[in-house]
């Protein structure tokens, strides 16, 4: 496991004030990550599920094990929308039409499935994926770091911009679909799934 994404068990005691709160502060990473000036290269070692899969997008590089592991972004399932910055931004990391699958499906891919519509930039084996990761990274830190730092602000500046702007005008939305009734009930029932049953015994 790289990331399951967001802690919900936790997150379904919040009140709306630290909903909202949560989500300002997660927003507000992405962001930071997504224009960091240095390279960030993921070496997802495991599954990279919803909130897990959104932090691996904002970097520069994702590598990803090959073997029964899954990456995507499921929140529809539960009756969520992604902020609308994670949306702007994995549009431009995938392109409009692979984004809408990608977010309207629902769906988990294989890391072959993954490569094939650019969620992941190369599928390694297991016991390569710490040595890979640090060679690419290496590779991209080797680079001038002024002329690193003024190409990525040129390439994703100005779509960082949007999801700044994005996320602060939805983010009433974004807590409003946290409490509607239909997302609760969905909710309950993932975290139902997730959360195992305190094992009781006899005498």
């Amino acid at each position: 496991m790289f990331s399951p994404g967001v802690d919900l068990p936790t997150l379904m005691g919040y009140s709306r004030s630290e909903v909202r709160h949560f989500f300002e502060e997660m927003t507000a990473l992405l962001h930071r990550k997504f224009v960091y000036p240095k390279p960030e290269v993921y070496a997802l070692n495991g599954h990279a599920l919803a909130g897990g899969c959104i932090m691996a997008l904002a970097g520069d590089y994702r590598l990803m094990v090959d073997g029964p592991f899954k990456i995507g972004l499921m929140e529809i399932d539960i009756g969520l929308a992604a902020p609308a910055g994670t949306v702007e931004m994995v549009r431009y990391v995938l392109g409009g039409h692979l984004a809408n699958k990608v977010l309207l499906g629902g769906e988990t891919h294989s890391p072959q499935q993954a490569l094939a519509i650019g969620l992941v930039d190369e599928v390694v084996e297991p016991d390569a994926i710490l040595d890979r990761a640090l060679e690419k990274a290496h590779l991209l830190g080797s680079k001038p770091p002024a002329g690193y730092q003024r190409l990525k602000r040129y390439l994703r500046g100005a779509v960082a911009e949007s999801m700044q702007s994005l996320d602060k005008s939805h983010m009433d939305e974004i807590v409003a679909q946290w409490f509607d009734e239909e997302t609760q009930e969905r909710l309950t029932v993932a975290v139902g799934r997730l959360v195992k049953p305190a094992s009781t015994s006899t005498h």
